[in-house]
């Protein structure tokens, strides 16, 4: 399988209604279920302006395995001073098993790596989604904390698992 990772545009967003319009795949993610393609339009355009242009801003990304929008990715700057940004990915429901986030994982770390300005990247999976956590930790982060509850959104409550990759 071919895998990429591409600058996200805005007329992306009409690409991204298996990740987007899925609650599964969104459920233990901060980003929300969209109903509408207008309503994702509206999220999406300002979404890829966020830190737009810092230092330690990294896409967001789309992920393409052979040539089909497979999830986003991206790190986003946390503290500019310390150097530390937040990586983070999603992928759409066909993709998961395949060992495309192992991939995009390393891809995103090589290229905190080669910024001077990046001391560590900081990661976060609930406690339920073992393949996220162990796939953090396969890719060398450390546990750093544990939060009870963390993790919030709706009538969810989710333990937090905190990691940091020191570089």
């Amino acid at each position: 399988m071919q895998i990429d990772i591409v600058n996200a545009t805005l007329e992306d967003h009409t690409l991204l209604g298996s990740i987007f319009f899925n609650e599964e795949v969104v459920r233990f993610t901060n980003f929300k279920k969209f109903g509408k393609q207008s309503e994702l339009k509206i999220f999406f355009q300002k979404f890829i302006h966020i830190h737009a242009g810092e230092a330690l801003q990294y896409g967001p990304y789309l992920i393409l395995a052979d040539h089909q929008i497979a999830g986003l990715c991206g790190m986003q700057q946390l503290d500019l001073e310390k150097g530390v940004s937040e990586i983070w990915y999603v992928l759409a429901e066909p993709f998961w098993g395949k060992g495309i986030a192992t991939f995009i994982l390393k891809q995103l770390i090589e290229m905190a790596e080669s910024n001077p300005l990046m001391n560590s990247i900081y990661a976060e999976a609930v406690s339920s989604n073992q393949a996220s956590w162990q796939l953090l930790e396969k890719a060398g982060f450390t546990l750093i904390q544990e939060k009870e509850n963390g993790f919030v959104k709706g009538d969810i409550k989710e333990n937090l698992r905190c990691y940091e990759l020191k570089l």
